[in-house]
């Protein structure tokens, strides 16, 4: 099945259903002349926040696709675990990166039941646990990220000759450190009443969500063309090395990849022509 629909297809299709919600919520609000609802009792209001708006008769859209944005999320984190023990990406070498990586998908569980439960519980009818299960969301899934991106440091020193490691997990901070930066701005505007300001920014960042999931996407396409248990010999060449350079004496060297067929063919052709010619001059070969 997967040769067809690759992992990298999960966080794609998380990012495709999160951006088309929003999308569509925005689009029938506009659509419907920009309506401010009854229960809003706050005046001089121009944006409405994504739960004012999902609280009306579009309220399955949000559900729906929070619920299947979510299930997409926690089977992307779920396949980078699984796929880096098939050797189909780089192994983890360390137990504390297998940790990590399960911290990360425990948390992006929590914060992903977060995002249905905030979906289910609207703000109309439910505010106060609307509002504490957006905590648990944003909370969730940024731990979540900061994990994955504490894994991918470690892998980055274990693996320092591959710079998609780096670039992935610089990506990662980047990323954390700017909605970091947004979540605390749209904290201090709704605290200060100033709510058009941060109804604009609570759509930002939701926007900005889905180029974390365009990150997983990156990290899990290497998997789309390398055969299972391909790069556990990478693993096994850096755990030798790193063993070596424990040993008193003993130059540490990088060791070789295993020859391919072509390869062995023609060095073993090689073999038989010097061979061949030495026996010709009637020399043994040397031992």
């Amino acid at each position: 099945m997967w040769g067809i629909l690759h992992h990298w297809l999960l966080p794609l299709g998380a990012c495709i259903i999160w951006w088309g919600m929003l999308i569509a919520l925005l689009t029938c609000w506009a659509a419907q002349g920009h309506p401010i609802y009854d229960w809003i009792t706050h005046r001089n209001i121009h944006v409405l926040y994504i739960s004012d708006v999902s609280a009306t008769n579009l309220q399955p859209i949000f559900i729906s696709c929070s619920g299947a944005q979510g299930i997409l999320y926690v089977l992307s984190l779920v396949s980078e675990r699984y796929l880096r023990h098939a050797g189909r990406l780089l192994p983890n070498e360390r137990r504390r990166e297998k940790v990590l990586a399960a911290f990360s998908i425990f948390f992006g569980i929590i914060g992903q039941l977060g995002i249905l439960f905030v979906a289910i519980f609207n703000t109309k009818v439910f505010p106060d646990v609307h509002v504490a299960m957006l905590c648990v969301f944003i909370v969730g899934v940024g731990i979540s990220a900061l994990f994955m991106i504490a894994e991918f440091a470690l892998l980055d020193r274990a693996y320092p000759d591959v710079s998609r490691l780096r670039f992935s997990y610089v990506l990662k901070l980047v990323w954390f450190v700017i909605a970091l930066g947004l979540v605390i701005a749209f904290a201090a505007l709704a605290d200060h009443g100033k709510r058009n300001s941060a109804a604009i920014v609570e759509w930002i960042i939701s926007y900005f969500y889905g180029f974390y999931l365009l990150i997983l996407v990156f990290d899990l396409i290497p998997a789309a063309t390398t055969p299972k248990g391909k790069l556990l010999e990478k693993k096994v060449s850096n755990q030798l090395t790193r063993a070596l350079s424990w040993i008193p004496g003993v130059p540490v060297v990088q060791t070789e990849p295993p020859f391919n067929a072509a390869e062995m063919a023609e060095r073993a052709e090689v073999g038989d022509i010097v061979l061949g010619h030495r026996a010709h001059h009637g020399s043994e070969p040397e031992v």
